[in-house]
């Protein structure tokens, strides 16, 4: 659901398959929405988890695949 007015900075958590939280650092982009990046430790089921003024949002799982160089198998 859209927020129509400021003052709540929203947060993101990434769960890693070994049940390790990493927060993740959010700029605000001055148009209603926010970018982050992460660059994963593992590869494997992921759990994004937006937050907002405490409220937890809702929970998407991602997968993170290897990056395999093909040159060398």
């Amino acid at each position: 659901k859209p927020i129509k007015y400021g003052g709540e900075k929203p947060t993101l958590a990434v769960k890693s398959p070994e049940g390790k939280q990493a927060d993740v650092p959010l700029t605000d982009k001055n148009d209603g929405t926010y970018t982050g990046e992460l660059t994963p430790q593992h590869a494997g089921a992921h759990v994004a988890t937006p937050s907002v003024g405490g409220k937890s949002g809702v929970a998407t799982p991602f997968e993170v695949k290897p990056d395999v160089d093909s040159s060398r198998c």
